[in-house]
């Protein structure tokens, strides 16, 4: 049995937010889109593992930097059942590191996909296409951020580790981007206008 209770995050400043679990099912964990779906909502301190069960799956995976917590409750809730309880059972305080999440939020959700795409079992709550399609983009997102604070050689790397995954999907996402997919998303926007405007019962309908 996992035990997952609310827990409050609280900073320096005296500021206090409440987190309570929510939808925590092995689906949610393998496949975000289903997690944004069900509202799924998790915070590590206010879970409870049976230690017996951690002991005999060899724990966390220590290979993982970002995702250890993560996996292992993938591991457990292919064998126990989760218990929420209304009753708030850590008090987490977040430090000023804390608060710049977007760099290790991307690296998070990097090393989960990667690790996502070894495991086939997985396979059929989330595809490989769309692993893949969140690789890439991740990818790009992290080599656009490090472009952006003049990292340019890490940049490449990233971009570089994209084109890997997918030729095909990382040139569609950079021309996209380009000026020629503003002139793309622009036109794609005045004919979403036309047909509004030319549908039946719309205003200006003689």
């Amino acid at each position: 049995m996992i035990i997952a209770g609310r827990v409050v995050n609280f900073d320096e400043e005296g500021g206090e937010n409440l987190i309570s679990p929510n939808a925590l099912t092995l689906e949610n964990f393998v496949n975000r889109r289903k997690a944004r779906e069900s509202a799924w909502m998790w915070h590590q301190p206010g879970t409870f593992l049976p230690r017996t069960e951690v002991s005999r799956i060899s724990g966390v995976q220590e290979d993982l930097r970002f995702t250890m917590d993560h996996f292992l409750m993938i591991d457990l809730l292919q064998r126990y059942d989760v218990v929420y309880v209304p009753d708030i059972l850590a008090r987490f305080r977040v430090h000023e590191s804390s608060k710049t999440l977007t760099q290790g939020f991307l690296q998070f959700r990097l090393e989960r996909v990667k690790k996502l795409r070894t495991m086939k079992d997985l396979q059929r709550y989330v595809t490989a296409k769309e692993l893949k399609q969140e690789q890439v983009s991740v990818l790009l997102t992290i080599a656009e951020l490090e472009r952006r604070e003049t990292r340019y050689i890490s940049s490449c790397r990233h971009y570089a580790e994209a084109l890997a995954a997918s030729p095909f999907l990382t040139s569609v996402a950079l021309l996209w981007k380009s000026f020629f997919g503003r002139i793309i998303r622009e036109f794609m926007r005045r004919a979403r206008t036309i047909r509004r405007t030319n549908r039946p019962g719309s205003q200006g309908e003689p």
